[in-house]
């Protein structure tokens, strides 16, 4: 058995972790941001001149939009590395196709009725496995516009066909040795 491949879509890196992380990276982006123009140094010591307080402090509009531009950036960082998910992927879609064969051949091995049980539980297996196969086509063509969306959902995709293959593992393995 090969061992499993440390990737990108780890439980480490769950979409829903990424989000959190990516909005913690572009707060902390624009916190700096915010803080760095209000906090301008200067090489000279001497005071500061005298300035109005209501055009000092940025406006809220103005937060917003270092905000989106700091999020925009982090995106942009991530669509860069398309072709690196991708492969990421195959690779990890190559190891479940490899499990789905082992399973279809116990099942096959298993005797007539537990062939007939699993008959359909495979088809659904092979079916998630041809959906996947189609979406990671769709990442590799994704715009930056459509990336975030196409990306999340090949990637529930793999994980939904992960589960599936482990759930019918598991009930092969009861069939098989109750």
């Amino acid at each position: 058995m090969l061992p499993k491949p440390v990737l990108p879509m780890s439980p480490n890196h769950h979409p829903q972790r990424r989000r959190v992380r990516r909005w913690i990276a572009a707060s902390a982006v624009l916190t700096g941001l915010v803080l760095a123009a209000g906090c301008g140094l200067e090489d000279d010591a001497s005071p500061p001149p005298a300035v109005d307080r209501s055009q000092a402090s940025p406006t809220a509009g103005e937060v917003q939009r270092q905000y989106q531009e700091a999020f925009s950036a982090t995106g942009e960082f991530a669509y860069t590395r398309k072709q690196e998910f991708v492969e990421a992927m195959r690779i990890k879609v190559q190891a479940l196709e490899r499990r789905f064969a082992e399973l279809a051949e116990s099942a096959e091995r298993a005797g007539a009725n537990v062939r007939e049980e699993s008959q359909e539980i495979l088809e659904d297996i092979d079916t998630r496995a041809s959906a996947l196969r189609g979406m990671l086509d769709n990442v590799e063509s994704a715009t930056e516009e459509s990336w975030e969306a196409v990306r999340t959902g090949a990637v529930n995709a793999y994980d939904g066909l992960s589960e599936r293959l482990d759930r019918a593992r598991k009930w092969l393995s009861e069939r098989i040795a109750p």
